[in-house]
């Protein structure tokens, strides 16, 4: 925003610099000491908020006015002066023209300063507010979760804030940068998503897939950067599953994200160094975050059980992968207890969502022909040993043992996500599992997970 200063008086100039600097530093002030500098920069400025009259000038303070009213309309102006200059030039007429108009008395109080100009800087921060409202159908749309705005510092596209159904704001404009904090500030308002034109999501996500197959194929950078990378890549093909389905593409860019983990296991050899790296900020874990997670502990599970079938270790990768794939609501992440009163104080909506979404997501898998029965791997993830999961309420004798690794790293992840991963809160989540988690089918992928940790302590 700019503010223009109409003066003829240089150490007034420079005063008022000096006042801006001080106390409203995103303000640029600029001079105008005659009518043709005034339309000027009326005409070629499209930002101006405050605009200041020195009343001393010795030219027509209604002329300015009036070319003010002609090139912009109706707006908020500052009259500066002493007491007796300000009562000579501006009658109650003119200074009543504007609900927002105002005085700054000569020699300035600082206090008054602010209380005169912050009418005018809202008045404008308004308008550009109203102008850059749009009404368009919610249909020309696709939602984005907000989280993933973290994951960059500009974007490819104009980006969106929902205000009413029909009405949308541009937040972001296309390649311009905008920082973390702002994401962050509509995080803490409850915002979920941002909303990107349709045509500029699709390519948006093919453009994402094939830079993020280009990062998780170099080897040479920081765990925690792969990491962070890998759970993009979950949260991406979350987004793509939901709004494109399954391609060629997708396929391939699920072998690129589970070649990846593996190399991972296979260049670390250790689960609790490869957890210290995921971070548990509340602003930032979504299901993607849980994806990877339970990946590797799933991974862990099986190698320490023996199981090293390398189609045995995909089918479980690719089921950690989709399990929640179709979960739209961050806000869900850590209700799986279909009995808890948590789930009872969800609305319907987001009730059958939770209900329905591991058949959803086994139907995704079923179109992923070279990892069969990957589908009853995700169906039965938030299936519990008591009888008392859903969908099927299966029974710990009836779960395959592979089902019993996917829910026990399903459960052992989640419960870590909550608390933040150090060792000590490892052996509480697993003193939690081995009350419930550690007999019939279940017994021995506890025992596997359970020696994980052991073996640190």
């Amino acid at each position: 925003m700019k503010a223009l200063f109409i003066s003829q008086q240089k150490d007034k100039w420079e005063l008022f610099t000096n006042l801006f600097n001080a106390h409203f530093s995103k303000i640029v002030l600029r001079p105008a000491s005659a009518i043709p500098e005034l339309v000027e920069s009326l005409s070629t400025e499209s930002d101006i908020g405050p605009i200041i009259i020195d009343t001393y000038i010795e030219i027509d303070i209604l002329d300015f006015m009036v070319a003010i009213n002609d090139l912009v309309g109706e707006r908020p102006v500052i009259f500066f002066g002493s007491h007796s200059k300000l009562k000579q030039k501006v009658t109650d007429e003119l200074f009543n023209s504007h609900q927002d108009n105002a005085f700054i008395y000569d020699p300035i109080n600082k206090q008054q300063f602010i209380d005169a100009i912050t009418p005018s800087v809202d008045w404008k921060t308004q308008e550009n507010f109203e102008d850059s409202l749009v009404e368009l159908s919610l249909d020309d749309f696709l939602p984005m979760k907000i989280k993933n705005f973290y994951y960059f510092d500009s974007f490819p596209y104009d980006v969106y804030l929902q205000i009413t159904p029909k009405k949308f704001v541009k937040l972001i404009a296309k390649d311009t940068k905008y920082s973390h904090s702002m994401v962050q500030s509509y995080v803490k308002k409850k915002v979920k998503y941002f909303h990107v034109a349709k045509e500029d999501q699709l390519q948006f996500l093919e453009e994402t897939i094939l830079s993020l197959s280009r990062s998780l194929k170099n080897k040479n950078v920081p765990l925690k950067n792969t990491i962070n990378t890998q759970i993009f890549s979950a949260s991406i093909i979350h987004q793509y599953v939901r709004i494109v389905g399954i391609s060629e593409t997708l396929r391939m860019f699920v072998n690129i994200l589970m070649d990846s983990t593996f190399h991972v296991f296979k260049k670390t050899q250790e689960l609790t160094s490869i957890l210290k790296e995921f971070e548990t900020n509340e602003d930032t874990v979504g299901f993607g975050t849980l994806a990877i997670m339970t990946a590797y502990v799933s991974d862990v599970m099986l190698h320490k059980m023996g199981w090293n079938s390398s189609l045995t270790r995909k089918k479980v990768m690719l089921a950690s992968l989709l399990l929640d794939s179709t979960l739209t609501n961050d806000d869900l992440l850590y209700i799986d207890d279909q009995n808890s009163k948590e789930f009872e104080q969800l609305d319907e909506e987001d009730q059958q969502a939770l209900l329905n979404h591991p058949k959803a997501a086994g139907i995704i898998a079923t179109q992923f022909t070279k990892f069969p029965d990957t589908d009853f791997l995700i169906i039965h993830h938030h299936e519990s040993p008591d009888g008392k999961g859903y969908p099927y309420g299966l029974l710990p004798h009836k779960a395959t043992e592979i089902n019993c690794v996917m829910i026990v790293a399903y459960q052992f992840s989640l419960r870590i996500l909550k608390k933040g991963y150090t060792l000590t809160n490892a052996m509480l989540v697993l003193k939690e599992l081995n009350e419930t988690h550690n007999f019939s089918n279940y017994k021995n992928p506890y025992k596997a997970l359970e020696l994980i940790f052991k073996q640190k302590l």
